[in-house]
């Protein structure tokens, strides 16, 4: 009830004129755009793991809808520019990805982890999830949110056998959704225009962690640090007080984190997400929406 409700609003706002107000009113505001994986439409399936990813053609939908409105640009400080970025470095966002944004010579920030550079083994956290999907079927989700991620945010040990639920992965699946960028590609991309900033070693909530494992985290070689940092999931309670103050030490020039992650400042950037509906996008992108939810603007630079 609560997506058709959104819909109607969304739909009434952009015929009568209130999307258009609020992009005016928010024409100072910087738009970063946070995504995640964009796999091929037919290994996409939208399950607990997969929940802020996206299919090919909805991506190319949600590209094309921002290409109305905006510019693209890898300045974080641009306010007439849109700057697309992608969070954890696995394979589907260099051979999908950048190649749909390829076609309209569009450069992005890819914040890789560490731990997946090189790798043929995904993060623990997507280790984790596809576990909790496959046992739990439709009830992933919901047992997710209530058992799982409190115990993960908190840095618990959780014991499963991925093992057994790689053996039954699609080969083609498991490659391009579980396996790490290389060097080699990133090169290919920062060659291309792209900007690849650090989203630290293990993509583990930073804010559960003591101060030596969060500089060890944060530590990365300074072809990554002196781009931008992104603190993975992005909110203050994953985050916490202290990475802040150690990506300033370590001298990465920003941060990025999620839109409501204020007060804003160099290392808690706001990004937004863009719903696959385009129904959604404008509400969403005009900032109408982030009024309607929190009753102010967007966050500025």
């Amino acid at each position: 009830m609560k997506t058709v409700v959104r819909k109607i609003i969304a739909v009434s706002a952009y015929y009568l004129g209130i999307d258009a107000l609020f992009y005016w009113l928010n024409r100072k505001a910087k738009r970063i755009i946070t995504f995640h994986h964009v796999l091929p439409d037919e290994y996409f399936r939208f399950d607990l793991p997969n929940g802020v990813s996206n299919s090919e053609s909805e991506f190319r939908k949600i590209i094309n809808a921002i290409c109305k409105r905006y510019k693209f640009s890898t300045d974080l400080w641009d306010v007439n520019t849109c700057t697309i970025t992608f969070d954890d470095g696995y394979l589907n966002q260099y051979e999908v990805a950048a190649k749909v944004l390829a076609e309209k010579s569009i450069p992005a920030f890819l914040f890789v982890a560490g731990d997946l550079i090189n790798s043929t083994e995904p993060l623990y956290v997507d280790k984790l999830l596809h576990w909790v999907q496959d046992k739990y079927g439709k009830d992933a989700s919901k047992i997710w949110a209530n058992e799982f991620w409190p115990r993960f945010l908190r840095g618990d040990k959780i014991n499963f056998d991925y093992d057994a639920l790689v053996a039954k992965m699609d080969k083609n699946y498991y490659s391009i959704r579980m396996t790490g960028v290389s060097e080699q590609q990133l090169d290919d991309l920062r060659n291309r225009g792209w900007k690849i900033g650090w989203h630290t070693r293990s993509h583990r909530p930073l804010s559960s962690m003591h101060e030596d494992v969060v500089r060890h985290e944060l530590n990365s070689p300074m072809e990554y640090r002196s781009v931008c940092l992104s603190y993975p999931f992005g909110n203050k309670v994953e985050v916490g007080g202290l990475a802040p103050i150690v990506a300033k030490e370590f001298g990465y020039p920003c941060a990025v984190a999620n839109t409501n992650a204020e007060p804003i400042t160099l290392y808690s950037l706001p990004r937004m997400s863009l719903s696959a509906d385009e129904l959604l996008i404008d509400f969403e992108l005009s900032g109408f929406k982030y009024f309607l939810k929190y009753g102010k603007l967007l966050p500025k630079v």
